[in-house]
């Protein structure tokens, strides 16, 4: 997993995206934040190509050992977001909120 998220977070960096967090398998990238951009549809779709071709490129590195092949599905959504901080007791962090 350390492979795959370093690629993940490389290929949403040469985007100018953000890596918000990483869940479990998954993670949580943000485009045009923390400035609004509109290009950020295409710099996230550019990324989600990124990942699937260094992946791809990747697979006997990062699954050859264990005698599995890498596997991903991505979702980019690019509609309207609300981002905002989140305070509980002594702990703070930035949320991204889709509006639908």
């Amino acid at each position: 997993m350390k492979r795959v998220s370093g690629l993940l977070t490389e290929c949403v960096h040469q985007q100018g995206g953000v890596v918000k967090s990483f869940t479990g398998d998954g993670v949580m990238a943000l485009f045009g934040f923390p400035t609004a951009s509109e290009h950020a549809p295409l710099r996230a779709c550019r990324a989600a190509l990124c990942i699937q071709q260094q992946l791809s490129r990747n697979e006997d590195d990062i699954g050859g050992p264990f005698g599995v092949r890498p596997q991903i599905r991505i979702g980019v959504n690019t509609g309207p977001a609300i981002l905002g901080e989140v305070q509980s007791g002594e702990s703070t962090s930035i949320t991204a909120l889709v509006t639908l």
